[in-house]
């Protein structure tokens, strides 16, 4: 007697789950360019107050980037505070900074403006304790860079 093979029901046939459509990727956030410095990054869109802080900071920038001269340990730190100041002033022109920044930034560039460096120090540290996460790649250099006015005529 031949065997004839025994048949196994099949399981129940479940319906295929759909995968979910792939989600758009996020636009990625604009980033400065590697070579951006203070003396070559964009701020021609900056508006409102963060252009008169555009424009203190600047300036102490130049005071001070004057003042290190030929000296080779203050060119070295004068270059670092340019690229770290620029990434701020590249922040600002396209809108990327916050209204609690903004509002510490506007007191500081008064306090600039009025060699006032005890002042602008304090608000330095207000942005340090209350604002890292947005600020903490540029606040050394304004730290520096207020140290170095602070000592300059």
């Amino acid at each position: 007697m031949p065997m004839t093979p025994t048949l196994k029901p099949l399981a129940p046939s479940q319906p295929q789950q759909q995968a979910p459509p792939p989600q758009p990727a996020a636009p990625a956030k604009p980033q400065p360019p590697a070579n951006c410095t203070m003396e070559n990054v964009d701020t021609s869109k900056v508006s409102g107050d963060l252009a008169v802080i555009t424009a203190s900071l600047r300036a102490m920038y130049d005071v001070c980037a004057q003042a290190a001269g030929a000296n080779p340990a203050k060119r070295k730190e004068m270059d670092d505070s340019s690229k770290r100041l620029a990434v701020l002033l590249f922040k600002a022109n396209i809108g990327e900074v916050s209204s609690s920044v903004t509002e510490k930034l506007k007191s500081l560039a008064q306090a600039l403006d009025m060699a006032d460096y005890q002042s602008a120090q304090n608000i330095q540290m207000a942005l340090t304790t209350g604002d890292w996460d947005e600020c903490s790649f540029w606040l050394t250099a304004l730290k520096r860079l207020l140290k170095f006015r602070s000592t300059l005529p």
